[in-house]
């Protein structure tokens, strides 16, 4: 469990910078006008008009999420294999099966961790305050 968690935290500590920038390309001002800018042209804008934290902005939740969704990934495959029959523990299809069960178990955990990592990263509030936000606008 220590390796899927070191995993997870250098996974997201390497790729939420791009997905920051991937956030501002969808969702800027700049987007709408001209299509969105480029990859390059975006971070640049991001530097000046926010500065180093917009990189890392709303990377607590896939900071978590990672460490639970590995977790479970892990856990859920070996656990999956375990309970299969012995003649397809071994097998291709019971790879294929351990392994869309580790998946949708990990889709309960990854949906609501990226919904507050896009909130955080665009309606730019504290994560711990986007739930409150949600349920005052949407009901």
């Amino acid at each position: 469990m220590l390796a899927a968690a070191f995993s997870g935290v250098v996974c997201v500590t390497l790729g939420h910078p791009l997905d920051c920038v991937k956030v501002y390309q969808q969702t800027s001002a700049a987007a709408s006008a001209a299509g969105p800018p480029g990859a390059l042209a975006a971070a640049r804008m991001m530097l000046e008009t926010t500065g180093p934290s917009a990189f890392v902005r709303g990377m607590g939740p896939p900071l978590l999420s990672a460490v639970l969704m590995n977790t479970i990934m892990f856990v859920g495959f070996a656990e999956a294999r375990r309970i299969m029959p012995v003649s397809m523990q071994d097998s291709t299809a019971g790879a294929l099966m351990a392994g869309a069960l580790s998946g949708v178990l990990t889709s309960y955990i990854s949906t609501p961790f990226d919904w507050l990592k896009i909130q955080a990263q665009v309606v730019n509030q504290p994560c711990f305050a986007l739930p409150h936000l949600a349920i005052q606008t949407s009901g």
